[in-house]
């Protein structure tokens, strides 16, 4: 069996420097919509059971374009929404501030750093928890399924499916509409490619 993650498009608020997580819901840019239909074209021939996406729009809206060559519907899944960054969401320094928030609140309440949640949203920990129970629901279909997420959901894809230890997965690429495989087998995960972006040429 393969998963075939796949990045969302880019969104308008991609194209525009604005940081979304869950809170900013836009639409694929234009640019973003031709990511989404070369993606699709990439992946025509492969043998799809299902198509999973988060339910935001510029991923839904990926999940389409591939959903349209294989007549499959595609399924929406809140567990595979990006980050939610809270009340930090509009912040041009949220990741600065997260990382202060972090360090303060580990040694105040004597836990991990990546257990610390941003006002108003999750910890790393949730995101993480809510990823790998998605992927634990879907390991045992029988045929190929597509994922469409986001860059910081597919990262933990990777640490979920334990193909990537957790401290090196929020380094593995994710551009937008880029293909990743991992193929799950009795013996092991393996990846076969991350953030492949050949079809965007």
């Amino acid at each position: 069996m393969k998963v075939i993650l796949v990045r969302h498009g880019e969104s308008i608020a991609n194209s525009k420097g604005i940081h979304q997580g869950q809170r900013v819901d836009t639409s694929l840019s234009e640019k973003g919509k031709e990511q989404a239909i070369k993606a699709a074209q990439a992946l025509k021939n492969e043998k799809i059971e299902a198509i999973y996406s988060s339910d935001l729009k510029r991923a839904m809206e990926t999940a389409q374009e591939i959903a349209k060559l294989h007549n499959l519907k595609v399924i929406p899944d809140k567990r595979l929404r990006e980050f939610d960054s809270g009340d930090f969401t509009h912040l041009k320094d949220r990741w600065d501030r997260f990382v202060k928030l972090k360090d303060s609140e580990s040694k105040r309440l004597g836990i991990e750093s990546y257990e610390v949640k941003i006002p108003g949203g999750e910890s790393e920990l949730d995101h993480f928890h809510r990823v790998r129970d998605f992927f634990r629901e879907i390991k045992n279909h029988k045929g190929n399924i597509v994922l469409v997420g986001h860059g910081g959901t597919n990262k933990l894809f990777f640490g979920a499916a334990e193909s990537v230890p957790r401290e090196e997965m929020y380094s593995v690429p994710q551009d937008n509409s880029a293909i990743s495989v991992v193929e799950l087998t009795k013996k092991g995960n393996k990846i076969i490619k991350v953030n492949d972006i050949k079809h965007l040429n």
